[in-house]
């Protein structure tokens, strides 16, 4: 899988990348073989973290969910959980 990051208003931390990778492996054990690619953009806005994920799967599937919250983590997570409801 091919993993697209980029960070509007921040820097791209080994610590960010690494939350990326892990969450997304709940994404990639779902999807498996068919999955292609993934673009993840970070924004940071005040108090506000939202994260915008893609994933492109095999067969022209594009599966997209965005996540807000006061931290990374939990906007990270509530991206991911959309992208699986779609991915179901």
């Amino acid at each position: 899988m091919r993993l697209e990051l980029t960070g509007k208003g921040l820097d791209i931390t080994p610590g960010l990348r690494q939350l990326v990778n892990k969450r997304l492996e709940r994404v990639t054990r779902l999807l498996g073989r068919s999955l292609v690619s993934a673009q993840c953009v970070l924004s940071k806005q005040k108090y506000l973290h939202r994260v915008d994920l893609t994933v492109h799967a095999a067969g022209d599937n594009v599966f997209h969910g965005v996540g807000e919250g006061r931290h990374f983590p939990v906007a990270m997570a509530a991206a991911v959980e959309k992208v699986m409801q779609q991915a179901h």
